[in-house]
């Protein structure tokens, strides 16, 4: 069941991502977030790459940042790493 939400979850943030970015001009930025532990940061970034891809912009990383110090990580539980936030340029 984990795999079948993680896949859900990517796809709809896939195309979230990619709906935004059609309202993003030329040089602008989009900032993407997410407070859900059903997905990692590693799939966080994938699926939002995705949606970039699927407008064919050119995009550069500016930020990829998690939590701050008010939202301290366990270490033995991962999902107090819910936290994730990344800012694109889009060209």
């Amino acid at each position: 069941r984990a795999a079948g939400t993680s896949r859900a979850w990517g796809s709809l943030r896939s195309r979230s991502t990619s709906r935004a970015a059609r309202l993003v001009a030329p040089g602008g930025f989009l900032a993407l977030h997410s407070c859900s532990a059903a997905a990692q940061a590693d799939a966080f970034f994938d699926a939002s790459a995705d949606g970039l891809r699927a407008e064919r912009r050119e995009t550069a990383l500016i930020r990829a940042a998690g939590a701050g110090p008010d939202h301290p990580v366990h270490p033995a539980l991962p999902e107090t790493r819910y936290l994730k936030s990344l800012v694109f340029r889009l060209t």
